[in-house]
Protein backbone atom coordinates (compact mmCIF):
# COMPACT_ATOMS: atom_id res chain seq x y z
CA UNK A 1 0.00 0.00 0.00
CA UNK A 2 3.31 2.23 0.23
CA UNK A 3 4.14 1.81 -2.43
CA UNK A 4 1.36 2.76 -3.99
CA UNK A 5 0.82 5.98 -2.13
CA UNK A 6 4.05 7.03 -3.13
CA UNK A 7 3.93 6.59 -7.00
CA UNK A 8 0.62 8.55 -6.89
CA UNK A 9 2.16 11.57 -5.45
CA UNK A 10 5.47 11.50 -7.56
CA UNK A 11 3.18 11.01 -10.90
CA UNK A 12 0.69 14.05 -8.93
CA UNK A 13 4.04 16.09 -8.47
CA UNK A 14 5.58 15.20 -11.85
CA UNK A 15 2.33 16.60 -13.73
CA UNK A 16 2.30 19.59 -11.54
CA UNK A 17 6.23 20.77 -12.72
CA UNK A 18 5.41 19.59 -16.13
CA UNK A 19 2.20 22.04 -16.05
CA UNK A 20 4.11 25.13 -14.22
CA UNK A 21 7.44 24.43 -16.70
CA UNK A 22 5.75 25.40 -19.74
CA UNK A 23 7.53 28.61 -19.34
CA UNK A 24 8.29 31.74 -21.23
CA UNK A 25 12.14 30.22 -22.64
CA UNK A 26 13.46 29.26 -25.57
CA UNK A 27 15.89 26.33 -25.81
CA UNK A 28 18.64 28.76 -24.97
CA UNK A 29 16.92 29.86 -22.22
CA UNK A 30 15.78 26.76 -20.97
CA UNK A 31 19.96 25.52 -20.76
CA UNK A 32 20.29 28.71 -18.83
CA UNK A 33 23.28 29.63 -21.45
CA UNK A 34 23.50 33.16 -19.68
CA UNK A 35 24.22 32.31 -16.77
CA UNK A 36 27.70 31.60 -15.38
CA UNK A 37 27.38 29.17 -12.75
CA UNK A 38 24.37 27.47 -14.73
CA UNK A 39 21.26 26.03 -12.06
CA UNK A 40 17.74 25.03 -12.68
CA UNK A 41 16.14 28.48 -13.64
CA UNK A 42 16.72 29.97 -16.94
CA UNK A 43 18.21 33.33 -16.79
CA UNK A 44 17.62 36.04 -19.34
CA UNK A 45 20.58 37.38 -21.82
CA UNK A 46 22.34 40.41 -20.87
CA UNK A 47 21.09 43.38 -22.44
CA UNK A 48 23.70 44.36 -24.81
CA UNK A 49 21.96 46.55 -26.83
CA UNK A 50 20.93 48.77 -23.82
CA UNK A 51 23.02 47.49 -20.90
CA UNK A 52 21.89 49.86 -18.51
CA UNK A 53 18.71 48.69 -18.46
CA UNK A 54 18.92 45.06 -17.42
CA UNK A 55 16.39 43.45 -15.46
CA UNK A 56 18.74 43.59 -12.67
CA UNK A 57 20.01 47.36 -13.33
CA UNK A 58 15.77 47.82 -11.93
CA UNK A 59 15.82 45.32 -9.01
CA UNK A 60 18.92 47.44 -8.32
CA UNK A 61 17.04 50.91 -8.58
CA UNK A 62 14.08 49.10 -6.37
CA UNK A 63 16.41 47.76 -4.18
CA UNK A 64 19.20 49.93 -3.61
CA UNK A 65 21.25 46.85 -4.27
CA UNK A 66 24.33 45.98 -6.55
CA UNK A 67 23.45 43.10 -8.67
CA UNK A 68 25.74 42.80 -11.78
CA UNK A 69 23.82 39.90 -13.66
CA UNK A 70 20.64 38.98 -14.53
CA UNK A 71 21.55 35.61 -13.26
CA UNK A 72 21.56 37.15 -9.84
CA UNK A 73 17.83 37.35 -9.54
CA UNK A 74 17.45 33.41 -10.05
CA UNK A 75 15.95 33.49 -6.68
CA UNK A 76 13.26 35.94 -7.42
CA UNK A 77 12.60 34.37 -10.89
CA UNK A 78 8.69 33.30 -10.35
CA UNK A 79 8.50 30.21 -12.01
CA UNK A 80 4.35 29.37 -11.70
CA UNK A 81 1.90 30.33 -13.74
CA UNK A 82 1.82 33.91 -14.89
CA UNK A 83 -0.73 33.65 -17.70
CA UNK A 84 -3.72 35.18 -15.63
CA UNK A 85 -3.45 37.44 -12.47
CA UNK A 86 -5.95 39.13 -10.05
CA UNK A 87 -6.62 42.32 -8.55
CA UNK A 88 -6.53 42.37 -4.69
CA UNK A 89 -7.28 45.30 -3.04
CA UNK A 90 -9.67 46.38 -0.28
CA UNK A 91 -12.31 49.05 0.38
CA UNK A 92 -10.84 52.22 -0.82
CA UNK A 93 -7.41 50.85 -1.96
CA UNK A 94 -5.57 51.13 -5.32
CA UNK A 95 -3.41 48.63 -7.27
CA UNK A 96 -0.90 50.86 -8.36
CA UNK A 97 1.46 50.11 -11.61
CA UNK A 98 4.85 51.60 -12.39
CA UNK A 99 7.08 52.02 -14.88
CA UNK A 100 10.77 50.71 -13.80
CA UNK A 101 12.68 50.71 -16.94
CA UNK A 102 12.18 51.57 -21.17
CA UNK A 103 14.90 49.79 -22.64
CA UNK A 104 14.07 49.74 -26.42
CA UNK A 105 13.78 52.77 -28.81
CA UNK A 106 9.72 51.54 -29.34
CA UNK A 107 6.88 53.27 -28.27
CA UNK A 108 6.25 50.39 -25.96
CA UNK A 109 2.26 50.48 -23.77
CA UNK A 110 1.19 47.94 -21.02
CA UNK A 111 -2.29 47.20 -21.52
CA UNK A 112 -4.62 44.57 -19.87
CA UNK A 113 -8.04 42.95 -20.16
CA UNK A 114 -10.88 41.34 -18.16
CA UNK A 115 -10.42 37.55 -18.83
CA UNK A 116 -14.10 37.65 -19.77
CA UNK A 117 -14.13 40.68 -21.88
CA UNK A 118 -10.59 39.97 -24.40
CA UNK A 119 -11.37 42.44 -26.45
CA UNK A 120 -11.12 45.19 -24.52
CA UNK A 121 -7.58 45.56 -24.06
CA UNK A 122 -7.11 48.56 -21.91
CA UNK A 123 -4.12 51.09 -22.63
CA UNK A 124 -2.87 51.02 -18.65
CA UNK A 125 -0.56 54.83 -18.77
CA UNK A 126 -3.26 55.88 -21.49
CA UNK A 127 0.32 56.94 -23.51
CA UNK A 128 3.62 55.16 -24.64
CA UNK A 129 7.22 55.43 -23.25
CA UNK A 130 10.40 54.63 -24.83
CA UNK A 131 13.69 55.57 -24.48
CA UNK A 132 16.80 53.47 -23.16
CA UNK A 133 17.04 53.75 -19.32
CA UNK A 134 15.74 53.37 -15.79
CA UNK A 135 13.13 56.16 -15.48
CA UNK A 136 13.53 56.34 -11.87
CA UNK A 137 14.69 55.47 -8.45
CA UNK A 138 12.12 56.07 -5.96
CA UNK A 139 13.21 59.42 -4.39
CA UNK A 140 11.03 62.38 -4.22
CA UNK A 141 12.96 64.35 -6.59
CA UNK A 142 13.15 61.17 -9.13
CA UNK A 143 9.97 59.14 -8.52
CA UNK A 144 8.71 55.82 -10.44
CA UNK A 145 5.72 57.27 -13.12
CA UNK A 146 3.03 55.08 -11.43
CA UNK A 147 -1.24 54.66 -12.57
CA UNK A 148 -3.95 52.58 -10.65
CA UNK A 149 -5.37 49.99 -12.12
CA UNK A 150 -8.63 50.48 -13.86
CA UNK A 151 -10.40 47.37 -12.68
CA UNK A 152 -12.30 46.55 -9.58
CA UNK A 153 -11.12 44.29 -6.63
CA UNK A 154 -11.35 40.41 -7.48
CA UNK A 155 -10.93 41.16 -11.12
CA UNK A 156 -9.11 38.48 -12.61
CA UNK A 157 -7.31 39.70 -16.21
CA UNK A 158 -4.51 39.78 -18.13
CA UNK A 159 -1.02 41.63 -19.20
CA UNK A 160 -1.22 42.47 -23.01
CA UNK A 161 1.80 44.62 -23.91
CA UNK A 162 1.81 46.33 -27.51
CA UNK A 163 5.09 47.41 -28.75
CA UNK A 164 5.14 50.17 -32.19
CA UNK A 165 8.11 51.92 -33.90
CA UNK A 166 5.58 54.78 -33.65
CA UNK A 167 4.99 54.74 -37.48
CA UNK A 168 4.02 51.04 -38.32
CA UNK A 169 0.87 49.33 -36.57
CA UNK A 170 2.24 47.70 -33.71
CA UNK A 171 2.75 43.98 -32.43
CA UNK A 172 1.01 42.79 -29.50
CA UNK A 173 1.93 40.30 -27.09
CA UNK A 174 -0.16 38.53 -24.06
CA UNK A 175 1.30 37.48 -20.89
CA UNK A 176 -1.08 33.73 -21.83
CA UNK A 177 1.58 32.52 -24.72
CA UNK A 178 -1.17 31.06 -26.41
CA UNK A 179 -2.61 34.31 -27.18
CA UNK A 180 0.85 35.18 -29.18
CA UNK A 181 1.49 34.78 -32.69
CA UNK A 182 4.68 32.42 -32.54
CA UNK A 183 3.63 30.45 -29.23
CA UNK A 184 5.86 31.99 -26.43
CA UNK A 185 5.71 33.60 -23.50
CA UNK A 186 7.37 37.13 -23.89
CA UNK A 187 6.96 38.29 -19.98
CA UNK A 188 8.84 36.72 -17.18
CA UNK A 189 7.96 37.59 -13.48
CA UNK A 190 10.12 38.01 -10.52
CA UNK A 191 8.57 38.49 -6.85
CA UNK A 192 10.53 41.05 -5.05
CA UNK A 193 9.42 39.78 -1.56
CA UNK A 194 12.12 42.14 -0.10
CA UNK A 195 10.35 45.29 -1.11
CA UNK A 196 7.36 44.16 1.10
CA UNK A 197 6.70 47.24 3.45
CA UNK A 198 9.64 49.40 1.28
CA UNK A 199 8.59 53.28 0.50
CA UNK A 200 9.03 55.36 -2.34
CA UNK A 201 7.98 58.21 -4.19
CA UNK A 202 5.78 57.84 -7.11
CA UNK A 203 4.53 59.81 -9.71
CA UNK A 204 1.06 59.47 -10.83
CA UNK A 205 1.05 61.47 -14.46
CA UNK A 206 0.74 64.83 -14.05
CA UNK A 207 0.47 65.03 -9.94
CA UNK A 208 3.23 65.90 -7.90
CA UNK A 209 4.84 62.89 -6.14
CA UNK A 210 3.78 60.97 -3.27
CA UNK A 211 5.08 58.28 -1.09
CA UNK A 212 3.56 54.67 -1.50
CA UNK A 213 4.47 51.71 0.48
CA UNK A 214 4.52 48.96 -1.53
CA UNK A 215 2.32 45.73 -0.22
CA UNK A 216 3.51 42.62 -2.39
CA UNK A 217 4.88 43.63 -5.40
CA UNK A 218 6.29 41.96 -9.10
CA UNK A 219 8.44 42.85 -11.66
CA UNK A 220 7.03 42.22 -15.25
CA UNK A 221 9.92 42.14 -17.84
CA UNK A 222 8.91 41.87 -21.50
CA UNK A 223 10.83 40.70 -24.58
CA UNK A 224 9.22 42.50 -27.75
CA UNK A 225 10.85 40.51 -30.55
CA UNK A 226 9.25 37.79 -32.22
CA UNK A 227 10.93 34.35 -31.89
CA UNK A 228 13.11 33.98 -34.99
CA UNK A 229 15.41 31.02 -35.56
CA UNK A 230 14.37 29.11 -32.93
CA UNK A 231 15.28 32.48 -30.51
CA UNK A 232 13.04 34.43 -28.84
CA UNK A 233 13.86 37.82 -30.30
CA UNK A 234 17.46 39.40 -27.91
CA UNK A 235 16.09 37.26 -24.97
CA UNK A 236 16.69 39.97 -22.65
CA UNK A 237 13.50 40.82 -21.73
CA UNK A 238 14.27 44.43 -21.19
CA UNK A 239 11.67 45.95 -23.15
CA UNK A 240 9.90 47.70 -20.80
CA UNK A 241 9.94 46.78 -17.06
CA UNK A 242 7.03 46.91 -14.37
CA UNK A 243 6.35 46.82 -10.76
CA UNK A 244 2.91 46.10 -10.07
CA UNK A 245 1.35 45.74 -6.70
CA UNK A 246 -1.59 44.41 -4.94
CA UNK A 247 -2.09 41.99 -7.76
CA UNK A 248 -1.20 38.31 -7.91
CA UNK A 249 -0.63 35.74 -10.63
CA UNK A 250 -3.86 33.33 -10.62
CA UNK A 251 -2.75 29.40 -9.91
CA UNK A 252 -3.60 27.46 -13.39
CA UNK A 253 -7.25 25.52 -13.20
CA UNK A 254 -5.42 22.31 -14.06
CA UNK A 255 -2.92 22.56 -11.84
CA UNK A 256 -5.52 23.13 -8.85
CA UNK A 257 -7.44 19.74 -10.49
CA UNK A 258 -4.44 18.10 -9.47
CA UNK A 259 -3.56 19.35 -6.41
CA UNK A 260 -7.16 18.19 -5.89
CA UNK A 261 -7.25 14.73 -7.15
CA UNK A 262 -3.92 14.26 -5.45
CA UNK A 263 -4.69 15.04 -1.87
CA UNK A 264 -8.29 12.93 -2.60
CA UNK A 265 -6.34 9.99 -3.83
CA UNK A 266 -4.10 10.30 -0.64
CA UNK A 267 -6.85 10.13 1.54
CA UNK A 268 -8.71 7.87 -0.11
CA UNK A 269 -5.66 5.22 0.64
CA UNK A 270 -5.20 5.94 3.87
CA UNK A 271 -9.18 5.27 4.25
CA UNK A 272 -8.75 2.24 3.01
CA UNK A 273 -5.21 1.13 4.72
CA UNK A 274 -7.89 2.74 8.25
Amino acid sequence: MKKILVLSTTIFLTAISISWAAGPYTASLTSDVYDATPDSTPTPNQGLDVPNVDIHNAVNALLGSFYTNNSDLDPFQHTGPDETWKQVTGPGENAPFLVIGVGAGNFNTLRLYDVTDPTNKIDVFGGSFHGVDIVGDGTAAFPFPAVNSPLASGTEFKFNFLSTDGITPGVEWDSDPLNNADGFDHMLTYHLTDLRGKTLYIEYLGLPPEQYTLQDPYLIAWEDLALTNGKLGDEDFNDTIYLVDRVVPVPEPMSMALLGSGLLGAFSLRRRRA
